[in-house]
């Protein structure tokens, strides 16, 4: 990857301080416009969890006030044959699940 970037949310307004209920909301909603554009200028932005986010913290320096949520990979797209072969068997479209398992109408459900 070309860069590692690190996606973290303010967990209170700036303005007055008080907390911001829908912080990690905002900042998913920020990473899916990053990745869409990323993707219109031909890059892959790959989003990822299970990184050292205490070291990212520290790394970077980022005060308590602001929560770490996320990391992406951002460069370009690369030959598939250059993976080594178990990442290779990954490289391909991944089902989703249908639209209607995620949403529904009326009380919970899932």
């Amino acid at each position: 990857a070309a860069a590692l970037v690190v996606f973290i949310s303010r967990k209170t307004f700036d303005y007055n301080d008080e907390p911001s209920i829908t912080h990690s909301y905002d900042t998913g909603a920020a990473w899916e416009n990053f990745a869409l554009q990323g993707f219109r200028q031909g890059l892959v932005v790959h989003g990822m969890e299970g990184f050292d986010y205490d070291r990212a913290r520290v790394e970077l320096r980022i005060p308590d006030e602001f929560h770490v949520e996320a990391m992406a990979a951002v460069g370009k797209p690369g030959a598939k044959e250059v993976l080594p072969e178990r990442l290779q068997k990954r490289e391909s479209p991944n089902d989703r699940r249908k639209l209607t398992e995620s949403i529904c109408e009326g009380p919970f459900r899932f």
